[in-house]
């Protein structure tokens, strides 16, 4: 399966800091909720796993749209998935100077 964050354009975003500050400044404007810190981003405290007891229920869920064939079955495992997202997390993290 693809992975977006493998994409050369999702790498060179990663390296060219006006590009990531200009995604983080429109994040703010048009989708700001009161419980994130999208500036967080910009200084290496990008969280994109959640915390143990929130992983249940969210593998939870995942596990229920694959047997609803929501998610198809060539989909990865969600302990695969949750990996490959924790490798952005710290891939996103180090780039930004953490």
């Amino acid at each position: 399966m693809a992975c977006l964050a493998h994409h050369n354009a999702s790498r060179a975003a990663l390296t060219d800091r006006v590009i990531f500050e200009d995604v983080v400044r429109h994040k703010t404007v048009f989708f700001n909720a009161t419980y994130a810190n999208y500036n967080h981003c910009l200084d290496g405290r990008l969280r994109l796993v959640p915390d143990e007891d929130q992983l249940v229920l969210l593998e939870s869920d995942y596990e229920a749209m694959r047997t609803a064939s929501i998610i198809r079955d060539e989909a990865p495992r969600f302990d695969a998935l949750m990996e490959r997202i924790r490798n952005v997390e710290v891939e996103v993290n180090r780039q930004s100077g953490a």
